[in-house]
């Protein structure tokens, strides 16, 4: 099907915010992977597609209005390095979890987590406001706030309950937020201020949504870390490269090895290496994240203090859900993406 250039374009409105517009389905499929999930994508529709996103970045959560002007199905296949919230604003369209189901409307809210095997099937009026929580945005808020480490994908119920606050006003925070980026762009171009929205969506979606990690977050503050375990805290985090050890660290605090590893056990689930190990992971995240072009995985590793490449690719794996290759990638495909000269 042919289409006149101004059918197809990908533009960067600001730092923070882009736009596309296409009736080229391979175009498509191309930026909304690098961008929002995979997408392989069957059109149904004879007259083929118009697809429009508009996408405000606030730094580890994107929102996105999306439409695709024509009827499709799109596999997605594993939700590797984030979750979506669904949300219709115009027009129904289904979502899948594998074998089942879930409709999604203008009544209720729709959460896919990482993890899980994900397809969409969106007639030609439909309309979605979503937005896409990464993993590594998600553990850093429960570590952050709750001291909570995953040690396994977290999981969200798929149906928020209609009554429920945050089906009620979550349409209207995203509305109000795409309001502002519009009226005000200077406002939201500022990174302290995106990264604030982003915190407030991280935040209702982890306490008034219940997930594998609401009967911790939501319990009753524990007790205080004694004054050893936050000694040491502060030594790891002060010194990420060093090659702490029990005995080494208790040695310098000044209490028995048992005692800092005991106290260290019982205020935070975790044996001292443990700790260190996925302080360093979240550390090559970040660093992998935010790699410059031609940065290799070895290069990063290397530079966060890691030389047992093999081990922690395995563990990184068993931590974020994909190999560091991955995220190498899919942050270089990003950064493609937001690059002006894309504009076509």
């Amino acid at each position: 099907m042919m289409t006149s250039p101004m059918a197809e374009q990908i533009s960067r409105i600001n730092n923070a915010a882009y736009h596309i517009r296409s009736s080229e389905q391979g175009l498509v499929e191309r930026q909304l992977s690098q961008s929002l999930m995979p997408h392989a994508m069957r059109c149904l529709s004879r007259s083929g597609i118009d697809t429009r996103m508009e996408a405000l970045d606030l730094g580890g959560v994107l929102i996105f209005d999306l439409s695709y002007g024509g009827d499709v199905a799109i596999d997605v296949g594993t939700l590797n390095d984030c979750h979506i919230v669904h949300a219709a604003v115009g027009g129904d369209a289904w979502v899948s979890h594998g074998p089942a189901r879930y409709r999604m409307a203008a009544d209720n809210l729709l959460v896919s987590s990482h993890g899980e095997a994900l397809s969409l099937e969106l007639p030609a009026g439909s309309r979605s406001l979503g937005v896409r929580l990464s993993t590594a945005a998600i553990a850093r808020k429960l570590r952050q706030d709750w001291d909570v480490e995953l040690d396994a994908p977290l999981l969200f119920d798929a149906t928020v309950d209609p009554s429920r606050a945050l089906a009620l006003g979550w349409r209207d925070i995203l509305k109000s937020i795409w309001r502002q980026w519009r009226l005000t762009p200077e406002l939201l171009a500022d990174p302290v201020i995106r990264l604030h929205y982003a915190g407030l969506l991280t935040d209702l979606l982890l306490r008034h949504h219940h997930h594998s990690q609401s009967d911790r977050i939501l319990q009753p503050s524990s007790p205080a870390r004694p004054w050893y375990v936050r000694r040491a805290i502060e030594m790891i985090n002060a010194f990420p490269d060093a090659a702490f050890t029990v005995a080494g660290m208790a040695e310098t605090i000044g209490v028995s090895p048992r005692t800092l590893q005991t106290g260290f056990r019982r205020f935070t689930g975790k044996a001292p290496a443990d700790y260190i190990r996925v302080r360093r992971l979240d550390r090559l995240d970040r660093a992998l994240r935010n790699a410059i072009e031609g940065q290799t995985v070895t290069e990063t590793m290397l530079a966060c203090g890691i030389a047992n490449f093999g081990r922690f690719a395995g563990y990184y794996r068993e931590r974020f859900g994909v190999s560091p290759t991955d995220t190498l990638r899919a942050a270089t495909d990003r950064k493609q993406l937001a690059c002006p000269r894309l504009s076509i």
